[in-house]
């Protein structure tokens, strides 16, 4: 049987074939292939090398990317989206500030400080923890420096009033913070209340400066 061949890239075809089964190339039509002379046959159009070279990228399989390009495009991703996707890479730390500071992290405090059912980077708590005590301090010595320029025991008892509500307000704020950072590390919150046997106070400590568990899902992270 008599075959004819691309004259695109050169493959073996039908002789009555009107497009090429490998490029998709039209064929010349096979009138125009009889009105030639019988006695001559046409060579074979070979393929060419750009051609070729196409066919081979489109067969070669594409490499695996390198560690080295596996971060680059993880911390690409980073910047891109603020530190608020999700991360797959355990070397890459979460904070939804994304540049961790007395500023950025006690927004960060303030803005989820009703929304317990989330996650907390350690960077973010522990910078939003530091922001909180120097404020706790501000706000003490400002109602002392009152009752001691007044020398009044109204002010006095307003002092101790006030302290309290401030003392409890940060307690609690700090406690809400801290439920956030435990489920970063996949722990959930209820492992606070080892503070109530007070060598457990250790352990909620260490849980807290564990590092971001990136396969954790329980909560989700903003």
């Amino acid at each position: 049987m008599d075959y004819k061949y691309c004259v695109q890239c050169g493959a073996k075809l039908r002789p009555d074939a009107k497009f090429c089964v490998r490029c998709g190339a039209k064929q010349p039509k096979l009138a125009d292939e009889n009105s030639q002379s019988a006695s001559v046959k046409e060579a074979p159009i070979r393929p060419t090398r750009e051609s070729l070279h196409r066919q081979q990228e489109k067969i070669s399989p594409q490499p695996e990317p390198t560690e080295a390009q596996k971060q680059t495009t993880v911390q690409t991703n980073m910047e891109h989206s603020g530190n608020r996707a999700t991360y797959n890479n355990q070397s890459v730390a979460y904070n939804e500030s994304g540049h961790p500071n007395l500023s950025n992290s006690f927004d960060i405090w303030v803005k989820n400080a009703l929304h317990p059912n989330v996650c907390m980077g350690r960077a973010d708590f522990w910078w939003g923890y530091l922001a909180t005590g120097i404020l706790e301090v501000i706000l003490y010595w400002v109602l002392l420096l009152a009752l001691l320029v007044t020398k009044q025991s109204t002010v006095g008892i307003l002092f101790l009033v006030l302290n309290y509500i401030q003392s409890l307000v940060c307690g609690i704020w700090v406690i809400l913070a801290a439920i956030k950072r435990l489920h970063d590390t996949d722990h959930s919150g209820w492992n606070l209340l080892w503070y109530l046997t007070g060598i457990g106070a250790i352990w909620v400590i260490i849980l807290l400066c564990q590092p971001t568990n990136q396969y954790a899902a329980r909560w989700p992270r903003p």
